[in-house]
């Protein structure tokens, strides 16, 4: 990793300090998926985790309910394959096309708050040719040929999965992300199940520059003050050492870095937010899931009398880089 970013195993001692304070609920959706068997769950969440990348802007409504982000991709695609099943045969895939797809997730108050449509697109194409070239029907089939093993040159499903051009993040944010999904759904094991790390994103990316966690040179925290772009290296270097940083804090605390990534994803993106973060003012009026309440009960963000830019009035915010890797 270059000299220029490091993890800062002092601040990850000290959150971890913090987390012993607190019961961590289980790495889990806060929604589940019924009526489907394993072949089916397989390829609906492969599906959704290769096109959930630059949300920031998604939003829409379902069931009479206004959601962002992950929350209206995941229940939008959701309403749609329970309307029509044949969206998630690799066949289907394999014939996408940009107005489709558009379609698919076009909301009738917003509009297309989906953003680059044609990438996305040929990116679910993608999925449709790699997946019938590796003559499965379903992702699940895969996870049954690779007996459940993460690991491997070849065989293991993170060598698998990395074939396909959405899942080529060096880094394994979607991965992990899909990996963990399957997991929490219950549906596959893992043999080695150590090998499953954290799906490093934006929101994670921002709290922990904030925490600390992990430090930047002074010329790269200037490029991300001044919201410039970052070279592929330098954003690889930075997500790399927010997932050491998640997973040093794991083995300090006995916990899985997947359970890590779940807390921190929920204070993160609710609490520490890119404008005017709640640093001393998380209330009730926060969203965030009943299980995570808890963190927020004293009126302020879990991490506020440790966290390095915690009440300051400028504070760093994730990086810039133009990726469909997360």
């Amino acid at each position: 990793m270059p000299a220029i970013v490091e993890v800062n195993d002092l601040m990850c001692e000290a959150i971890a300090r913090v987390l012993k304070n607190y019961s961590i609920p289980s790495d889990i959706e806060d929604t589940s998926i019924e009526g489907m068997d394993a072949a089916r769950i397989s390829n609906f969440y492969f599906l959704l985790v290769a096109i959930c990348h630059q949300t920031q802007s998604l939003q829409g409504i379902v069931d009479g309910s206004h959601h962002r982000g992950w929350d209206y991709l995941r229940l939008k695609l959701l309403s749609e394959v329970i309307a029509d099943s044949v969206l998630l045969e690799p066949t289907t895939w394999r014939k996408m096309t940009a107005p489709s797809l558009s379609n698919l997730f076009n909301d009738g108050r917003y509009g297309e708050t989906l953003t680059d449509i044609e990438g996305r697109a040929s990116l679910i194409r993608d999925l449709g040719y790699e997946l019938e070239s590796q003559r499965f029907s379903s992702v699940h089939e895969m996870y049954l040929d690779s007996k459940g093993q993460l690991a491997g040159e070849t065989s293991g499903l993170l060598a698998r999965i990395a074939k396909f051009r959405a899942y080529s993040d060096p880094v394994q944010k979607k991965s992990y992300f899909f990996l963990g999904l399957m997991q929490n759904s219950q549906s596959w094991k893992y043999v080695d199940e150590m090998e499953l790390g954290a799906p490093v994103d934006y929101h994670e990316v921002r709290g922990h520059l904030r925490l600390g966690t992990v430090r930047i040179g002074s010329d790269l925290r200037t490029i991300l003050a001044e919201s410039r772009p970052v070279s592929k290296s330098e954003d690889i270097a930075i997500r790399t050492a927010v997932r050491q940083a998640i997973t040093r804090i794991a083995s300090l605390t006995n916990q899985s870095p997947m359970r890590l990534h779940y807390l921190f994803w929920n204070v993160f993106r609710n609490v520490c937010l890119r404008e005017n973060p709640k640093c001393f003012s998380a209330d009730r009026s926060i969203t965030i899931p009943p299980r995570y309440r808890h963190f927020i009960e004293r009126g302020k963000c879990p991490f506020a009398e440790t966290c390095e830019s915690a009440g300051k009035g400028s504070s760093l915010i994730e990086h810039s880089f133009d990726t469909d890797w997360y």
